[in-house]
């Protein structure tokens, strides 16, 4: 294993392929190295990897004794999943303008959009002397039919109901007060909230990553799909590049131009002709500036509190849409409130952004970020009660980005970026678990927990970090409940300590096509998820 410090070194997408690649035995002779696995499966590395010989641990209990693995197939016969590829014999998620040979949309080639019953607006309110175009809340509006999933609800690793995992629940959550948030925009008479709110949702996902809040230019995102749907805005940017606010500059005029649904209600307001093209030079030119990309987008039970409070406390944003109508365009002054009621009626939607919580005598109340300027709310911020915002709202997601910024070193599978993608998973033997940062089949930790990186936590008396969190990374991230378990519904198993869970997955659920597929994710990100590119790991 002599190019492991190379995995550590790297994050993103390149951790995963230096990963496969280093199990590869040396050419020409016998190798010290681990040998290269069989397709589909991890590598069992040949002799315990540095820095230290693992402690001995007892072999999980749900791996059936002397349990063996049928000959494994041929690679070549083996379809692989929707959006991957080959590349030097190793399979490997296509993305699009990095993947050699993967193609990269057309800049500026108009979208097709993904829902029939989407239209015009529907409806507008009036925000300090201007008219802001509402969506309108189709039964499709808010469902990203390829958003990843959770295969096991986030509470069955929580400790109680006021607990994130194994961590108490704050009383308060404000993304602003941790420097996280972005800039509040200004959407003005273009219905674009879908991409203003997916802008400040990957600014705060930046801020994770690199510990300074992005400013993503909304022309780039707007200009990929001009149609006002969250399934549109997703699809037409996740693995797409993602540059400067700075460098293009939001203008109501040029993306009401852009508009491609019903009728061109922004004409009005803003003087000019929908359906235009988009300058296809500029939206290339912006593309190969980009130093990010929308990795994932996770789909979240966002009308259970329990699981929406628990991610706001992990660090997260909630990019999600409800209904409005008329009331919540008054809302203005310091710690300003969205009125109670029920918003229903009016057909209207609007995307925003979560970024926090308060819990109070009268309840619980929701931070949201919107896209109506300043002069909106609390410099464009409000709270809405916990009853008013389930009662109205429609999905929720977590939108991950990958950065690239190469003055910070990157810090492997950091909270803020998304787990390294690895081989299809495959099984490991009788006492051996995969390691949650590369594909290598390990015993887990004294506490049950997957190593990470070949790395086991450091115990709760010598972490510095408090009960129910972790130091995995040199940092404290929360930890998920110790134990074992199972779910009833899809037959997989789980053991958890404080750096992660491992898990067993049968043969047929989630698309595991051995007789028993197997993962690891580590803390924060302990929970199994399932999306276009096989197993994945999510908050």
């Amino acid at each position: 294993m002599r190019n492991l410090g190379l995995l550590l070194r790297f994050g993103g997408t390149s951790v995963a392929l230096l990963a496969v690649s280093a199990c590869l035995p040396a050419s020409g002779s016998g190798s010290r190295s681990a040998q290269q696995p069989p397709p589909g499966q991890y590598a069992v590395p040949s002799a315990p990897p540095p820095p230290a010989a693992p402690p001995p641990v007892r072999a999980p209990s749900f791996i059936p004794p002397g349990f063996t693995l049928p000959p494994p197939p041929n690679i070549a016969d083996i379809p692989l999943p929707q959006g991957w590829t080959m590349l030097g014999g190793i399979p490997v998620p296509v993305i699009p303008g990095l993947t050699p040979g993967a193609p990269g949309a057309t800049p500026g080639a108009p979208s097709q959009p993904s829902s029939t019953d989407a239209g015009s607006s529907c409806g507008t309110v009036n925000v300090g002397g201007t008219t802001m175009l509402l969506d309108c809340m189709t039964p499709q509006y808010g469902v990203i039919a390829t958003a990843s999933k959770a295969l096991i609800s986030r509470q069955r690793f929580n400790a109680g109901p006021t607990y994130v995992g194994a961590e108490t629940l704050p009383a308060v959550v404000d993304h602003r007060a941790a420097g996280q948030e972005g800039p509040v925009r200004d959407q003005g008479p273009v219905g674009a909230c879908t991409a203003f709110s997916l802008a400040s949702a990957a600014d705060h996902a930046i801020a994770r990553s690199t510990g300074t809040p992005g400013s993503v230019s909304v022309m780039q995102i707007w200009a990929r799909y001009h149609y006002p749907t969250m399934q549109d805005a997703a699809e037409s940017n996740r693995d797409r590049p993602l540059s400067l606010e700075s460098a293009w500059s939001y203008h109501a005029k040029t993306a009401c131009s852009w508009w491609s649904a019903g009728d061109c209600d922004c004409g009005r307001y803003t003087g000019t002709a929908c359906n235009q093209p988009v300058d296809s030079a500029r939206l290339g030119a912006m593309d190969r500036a980009a130093n990010a990309r929308i990795s994932n987008i996770t789909q979240i039970d966002a009308m259970n509190p329990a699981e929406l409070k628990g991610v706001l406390a992990k660090g997260q944003n909630v990019w999600f849409a409800m209904y409005v109508d008329g009331r919540i365009q008054d809302v203005r002054g310091p710690n300003s409130v969205v009125p109670d009621g029920d918003f229903r009626a009016s057909r209207s939607g609007h995307a925003m952004v979560i970024s926090g919580y308060k819990t109070q005598g009268n309840g619980t109340y929701y931070l949201l970020h919107n896209s109506w300027g300043k002069s909106w709310g609390d410099g464009g911020y409000a709270w809405i009660h916990e009853s008013t915002l389930i009662r109205n709202m429609k999905y929720g997601y977590l939108v991950e980005v990958a950065t690239s910024n190469p003055a910070e070193p990157e810090k492997p599978n950091s909270p803020g970026e998304p787990a390294p993608p690895a081989p299809s998973p495959g099984q490991c033997p009788a006492g051996l678990v995969p390691d949650s940062g590369i594909p290598l089949c390990l015993p887990p930790c004294p506490d049950g927990s997957p190593r990470h990186f070949n790395t086991c936590p450091a115990p709760q008396a010598e972490s510095g970090c408090k009960p129910g969190q972790v130091n995995l990374f040199g940092f404290c991230v929360t930890s998920p409940l110790s134990g074992m378990g199972a779910d009833s519904s899809t037959g997989i198993r789980y053991t958890c300590g404080a750096g992660g869970c491992s898990y067993l997955i049968p043969q047929g659920v989630a698309g595991c096509r051995g007789p028993v597929c197997t993962r690891s994710c580590p803390s924060p990100k302990f929970v199994l998820t399932t999306g276009r590119t096989g197993f994945g790991c999510s908050e």
